[in-house]
């Protein structure tokens, strides 16, 4: 079920009888003391103003009169064109009533007009209403600012025209004439960051006043689902989000929105914000499911450091910047960051360079801004970025989004959920994370020791997130990865008034007095097999068929630029357009032709490689051990060394030359001649087998013999993550290799 399609969804209501009696588990027993908070105590009023103040039998206390839905409607049409669609009325109208609300819908179906509404009543109503949003980022207080103030909708109502203005106050607007506007109604939308709401001394001002706190309609937390991320360590003030709950009062009702959102997640944001105590609770679930967004997962074939992987993305000699893809690339560090745009940037020609950009925290707003706007416009194809570039950007037309690496489940699918946010777009998740994140396939037999590797290996698989590791790992088997999503999003809270809660040592019986809560759930339906969409066994297409991403052509055009950052720089395809190495002949050519297309090298290939230079290694260091007993095998040639080798085996491979020159262009080691040649020796033995291998590979498929798997088809043709394949493969290359090495 397409979670936009809110009214047509099947519902079930939970509104559960009273809970078991139990001691409260609501946070409002242990209300904090204002004199330790960033506030002053509010003082009294003895003649409050009394043309704020609803009557008590209103049933929009804080908005003064209730205004039919209708005209609320054809007035958001008017002005944005949106008609809201149903689930956004019932959590709109709840809030007016008075309840706290929470609502968990798909990125890009509308949640942000919620709150809109909200303010949208309030200029209907003429009551001078405020709507405060917590925002945490300023580029989407940016964003949403710009939307409300462009000015291009027209709508009036009783003879007057209405206006929604909004204003962001963060650290680049928080000037005193702001301030005086806020205090004077001037604005029904005010985007803050918790920092702002709690430190800044005016704003401290502004709540003391009973006449500003009276016009606020509701508070509302937006991308709620950071607090759990945040509270503890990054963004601490997002733990102290209740204490603003006291100060501006609690007959003010609060909204947290959010598009992911585990049990984990909406319990403590329930109890973060302080909900189900003095008001009345409303919630709705119409789930994270996005049916336009198909969800995959592939394991690296390359080392992480190379991003060789990626180079499936870049287009084979671009001749117009609409051949990239619209694609959001995420890594996980602002270092990764830069080196994938250098790295993609080299594969391209100068002029189409400038459809590449990265986005990371650091970088000036004036910078952030630019990339947006040009990525908005389709000048931008290719964006790098960290989660700084995430919540909130309202961008429909992302073709693709990346995800590199292994990360958090809840940070992959709001990475994820950037992509198709227009409803008739099939766009991509494609998650690229490291092997060791697979289970291993083959059960280890009591006694069987662990290598050092394997032992890190599962050390790393043990510490990383659950929900990822089981995600990952369903790629390779026959359960959905969509259903896993689905439910694992869908909270069922062990929280007092909800029908999952289970007090510990209580009667299920006993009855207590609980405040009133209600939650609504609208099912989905999965559609299962090749229409779900994910790379599972049993959702596949051709459940035989490889897991991986690339086909032929996509792994031809990987090995082609491979090729490209491995030619001397003389021949670079910038420098050289008519060089072979970027003719625009057909990629089946490449791939037709075994002998001129670029040689790659599998896990199992470098593996070999890795325990040619221990062997090599090892037989140096036995040869001079004799005379020199303080020396260990690291002066021969440092672990760090190997692993570079091994990192770039595909430069050894497509060099047309394997010297000293090249060794020396890869790894920093100080040798003398004799054991320089040695090694390279060594490293052209290696090589050679290689392409001998490739070679005979190439006739054995020309003369349509049957031919043993070659390692390389291994990691294409078979499950990738079948141990014993890997080991047989890794057996057969390396007695070929024992050949030339000895």
């Amino acid at each position: 079920m397409n979670v936009n399609e809110g009214p047509t969804a099947s519902s079930t209501h939970l509104s559960p009888a009273r809970p078991p009696s139990t001691p409260s588990r609501n946070p409002l027993s242990s209300i904090p003391d204002p004199a330790n908070s960033p506030f002053d105590t509010p003082r009294r009023r003895k003649t409050p103003s009394s043309t704020l103040r609803a009557p008590q039998s209103c049933k929009w206390p804080r908005i003064g009169k209730v205004i039919p839905v209708e005209d609320i409607v054809n007035a958001s049409q008017e002005l944005y064109g949106f008609t809201p669609r149903e689930w956004q009325i019932k959590i709109f109208t709840k809030a007016a009533e008075g309840f706290d609300t929470f609502g968990i819908a798909g990125t890009g179906s509308g949640k942000s007009l919620v709150f809109v509404l909200l303010a949208l009543a309030a200029e209907m109503a003429d009551c001078n209403g405020l709507v405060i949003v917590i925002s945490p980022l300023k580029s989407l207080q940016k964003d949403q600012v710009l939307r409300f103030n462009d000015g291009t909708g027209r709508a009036h109502y009783k003879g007057r025209e209405l206006k929604i203005s909004a204003v962001a106050v963060n650290e680049d607007n928080h000037d005193d004439a702001v301030f005086t506007q806020l205090g004077q109604g001037s604005f029904r939308l005010c985007y803050a960051s918790p920092e702002c709401l709690l430190r800044n001394t005016r704003f401290k001002k502004l709540f003391r006043r009973e006449h500003f706190r009276k016009r606020i309609i509701a508070m509302v937390v937006d991308e709620s689902h950071v607090i759990e991320a945040w509270k503890d360590e990054f963004r601490k003030d997002y733990n102290e989000l209740y204490t603003l709950r006291v100060i501006a009062g609690s007959e003010i009702p609060w909204m947290a929105l959010t598009a992911t959102c585990s049990t984990q997640t909406f319990e403590i944001i329930y109890t973060t914000l302080g909900m189900g105590g003095a008001r009345p609770f409303w919630g709705i679930d119409l789930g994270s499911d996005r049916p336009n967004l198909a969800q995959w997962v592939r394991p690296l074939e390359y080392s992480v450091a190379s991003m060789a992987d990626l180079f499936a993305f870049v287009p084979h000699a671009p001749q117009s910047p609409e051949q990239f893809e619209k694609t959001i690339f995420y890594f996980r560090t602002r270092q990764l960051t830069r080196h994938a745009l250098k790295i993609c940037r080299s594969l391209v020609s100068v002029q189409f360079r400038s459809v590449m950009y990265a986005f990371t925290a650091t970088a000036s707003e004036e910078f952030k801004d630019k990339v947006t706007d040009l990525f908005r416009t389709n000048e931008a194809r290719f964006i790098f970025a960290t989660l700084a570039l995430g919540m909130g950007l309202d961008i429909p037309d992302i073709f693709r989004v990346v995800i590199y690496g292994v990360d958090t489940f809840n940070d992959a699918f709001q990475k994820g959920g950037r992509g198709g946010r227009a409803r008739d777009l099939k766009a991509t998740m494609i998650w690229l994370v490291e092997p060791w994140a697979f289970n291993r396939s083959k059960v280890l037999e009591e006694g069987n020791k662990l290598s050092k590797r394997e032992h890190a290996e599962e050390e790393k698989r043990r510490t990383m997130d659950p929900a990822s590791r089981e995600y990952i790992n369903r790629s390779q088997s026959n359960l959905c990865m969509r259903a896993f999503a689905c439910n694992h999003f869908r909270p069922r809270p062990n929280l007092q008034g909800f029908p999952w809660y289970q007090a510990e040592g209580s009667d299920s019986e006993d009855e207590v007095e609980g405040a009133e809560v209600t939650w609504v759930v609208e099912e989905q339906q999965i559609a299962m097999g090749g229409a779900c969409g994910c790379s599972s066994k049993c959702c596949r297409v051709d459940p035989e068929k490889s897991i991986g991403l690339l086909t032929d052509t996509e792994r031809a055009l990987v090995l082609h630029h491979m090729a490209m950052l491995a030619a001397p720089t003389g021949a670079h395809p910038t420098n050289t357009p008519d060089n072979q190495i970027c003719s625009t002949e057909p990629l089946s050519d490449l791939i037709s032709t075994c002998s001129s297309a670029p040689l790659r090298c599998s896990k199992p290939e470098r593996e070999v490689l890795r325990q040619a230079l221990v062997s090599w290694r090892d037989a140096r260091w036995a040869s001079i051990r004799s005379n020199n007993p303080f020396l260990s095998r690291e002066w021969v040639l440092s672990d760090g060394n190997i692993s570079r080798l091994v990192d770039k085996a595909h430069i050894l491979l497509n060099s047309h030359t394997v010297d000293a020159r090249l060794v020396n262009d890869i790894i920093k080691w100080m040798a003398d001649d004799l054991k320089m040649h040695s090694l390279v020796s060594t490293l052209q033995n290696f090589c050679a087998a290689r392409r001998e291998r490739e070679i005979r590979e190439a006739a054995e498929r020309k003369s349509k013999r049957p031919n043993s798997r070659s390692v390389s088809s291994t990691a294409h043709d078979t499950d990738l993550f079948a141990q014993s394949s890997s080991e047989n493969a890794i057996s057969s290359f390396t007695w070929q290799i024992q050949n030339y090495i000895h």
